[in-house]
């Protein structure tokens, strides 16, 4: 794939991108929106397929993509900073319930050459709950909660692993990225009573009940 005109990422950015499908999204919405530097929402596709990744997803596959209603892009100079900053503009969507994802491609790549694609794992249907539109406004809120799960979501891999084994101090709000981790699975999960289990371990993770995991002083930074 490469970069469409409308859209350059940055030489020597990674990106990730989220391709979402069903999304309501306002008739006049103004694409792209910015959220941050490096993180936009588009209502057309960033990145045009060429003609190898046209062979290798297939026609329905590509004419799936183009024509999804709403595309979550995130560049960084690094691929895990790209990553998790994707990860935390999808939810800082789906918590204003305007993210939720019944189907979508992931890509991933350097420059504006896609290197891997994959699926996004589908939300359970919530019948009859109301998905507002992704609006200016919407977006404007987004970007404050986005900054908030941006910080809560970054981690040095090795001092957690680490703090993992006993070795050194738990990393700064690992019991929320715990918490928040079990709210994810309970929006994918299917059955009920899954779902349910996911859901108390986040409320856990909020109020700290006596004897949870979490409810040690240190682990609560």
């Amino acid at each position: 794939m490469s970069a469409s005109s409308a859209f350059a990422i940055p030489k020597n950015h990674t990106f990730a991108l989220y391709a979402l499908e069903p999304a309501l999204v306002e008739r006049n919405f103004a694409s792209p929106g910015r959220i941050a530097d490096g993180v936009w929402v588009f209502t057309t596709p960033p990145i045009t397929p060429d003609d190898w990744w046209k062979e290798e997803l297939g026609k329905s596959e590509v004419r799936e993509y183009e024509e999804a209603a709403l595309f979550l892009l995130v560049h960084d100079a690094r691929h895990d900073d790209a990553v998790a900053s994707l990860d935390a503009l999808l939810y800082a969507l789906d918590v204003q319930r305007a993210g939720r994802v019944g189907s979508g491609h992931y890509f991933q790549g350097l420059d504006s050459r896609v290197q891997s694609h994959s699926w996004i794992p589908a939300h359970y249907a919530h019948h009859g709950l109301d998905h507002p539109e992704v609006t200016t406004a919407l977006l404007s809120e987004t970007a404050t909660i986005f900054e908030s799960l941006r910080r809560m979501l970054q981690v040095d891999p090795l001092a957690g692993y680490l703090a993992s084994i006993g070795v050194g101090t738990p990393q700064p709000h690992s019991c929320l990225r715990r918490g928040f981790g079990s709210y994810v699975r309970g929006v994918r999960e299917a059955y009920d009573l899954d779902r349910l289990h996911a859901f108390v371990r986040a409320i856990e993770a909020l109020i700290l009940p006596p004897n949870s995991l979490c409810s040690s002083r240190s682990a609560r930074v």
